[in-house]
């Protein structure tokens, strides 16, 4: 179920701005591929992720590095500071209120280490976010590079794509 928010206006705009430009031509860039990805290929499914993935989140954060450096219009009727960047805020929020208090939690470097020794250490951690096994990065990364090391971007994802999948094994076709 989906709820409207009217407490952050800020952050939804955001949010629909990104889906109408980066977000809306990303998604036609990925379904673009579907004459390119076949599920029966044992190789498409790790190198769409292989690709994908690092991609969309190049793009989110350049996204958020623009949304946390942008400075909105100030407005005086506001309680919050406005006017900085939220980045502003965050270092330097005495500037913009005498009476700033710092409310953030301190947790102590120990205990996030403990925490990470509990939940399986940074192995574990590694384990979870890779989105391929370590065989196939590796193999990937070598077609990457016989292939000129292109960087990759929205427009020749698909591109690098089958450059790779050809020297991966060939192409099976839909």
């Amino acid at each position: 179920m989906q709820v409207r928010s009217v407490h952050n206006t800020p952050i939804e705009g955001f949010w629909r701005w990104l889906r109408q430009s980066d977000g809306l031509s990303l998604k036609e860039e990925i379904l673009a591929g579907k004459d390119h990805f076949n599920l029966l290929n044992p190789y498409h499914k790790p190198l769409f992720f292989w690709i994908w993935v690092p991609l969309i989140q190049s793009i989110l954060d350049k996204q958020r590095e623009y949304w946390n450096s942008r400075a909105p219009r100030s407005q005086s009727n506001k309680i919050a500071p406005t006017g900085p960047s939220p980045n502003m805020l965050i270092e330097l929020p005495h500037l913009y209120d005498a009476d700033a208090v710092d409310c953030s939690i301190k947790v102590q470097p120990e205990w996030v280490q403990q925490e990470r020794e509990r939940l399986g250490g940074m192995t574990e951690r590694d384990r979870l976010f890779k989105w391929v096994p370590d065989v196939f990065e590796a193999t990937a990364n070598n077609a990457w590079k016989a292939i000129g090391s292109p960087t990759i971007d929205q427009k020749n994802a698909w591109g690098v794509f089958e450059a790779i999948s050809k020297i991966l094994g060939g192409e099976i076709e839909p």
